[in-house]
């Protein structure tokens, strides 16, 4: 559930953060670029990640614990996110990866 969460912040600061006119991507991904001439859908789309995953995280902890994660998972996803995507460090591969050994972590966590 975790991962879950972390995996809609992630989706939905980066649908904010190419809907931004102000960057400039080398990217040609076609999910990218569409996502990039959808400029009002990509906003409606992260702001409504952001909802689920905000209340995803109040079901697992509560309402001052979830909020309280979900802001400090906010804030550490959307500084990766614009310190790593400029260097072409944050690629489809690395997320990925990253978000299987997550939910590999937390699968042995629940089922222990």
């Amino acid at each position: 559930m975790i991962t879950l969460s972390v995996l809609l912040v992630f989706i939905g600061f980066f649908a904010l953060y190419l809907g931004s006119k102000r960057i400039e991507l080398n990217f040609d991904w076609p999910i990218i670029l569409w996502v990039r001439r959808q400029e009002i859908n990509s906003k409606g789309t992260g702001v409504a990640l952001f909802l689920m995953a905000a209340l995803l995280a109040v079901q697992i902890w509560g309402l001052g614990a979830g909020l309280l994660f979900f802001f400090i998972q906010l804030m550490t996803v959307g500084s990766l996110i614009v310190l790593l995507t400029p260097l072409n460090i944050l690629n489809y591969k690395f997320v990925v990866g990253l978000l299987a050994v997550s939910f590999l972590i937390e699968l042995i966590r629940y089922a222990g």
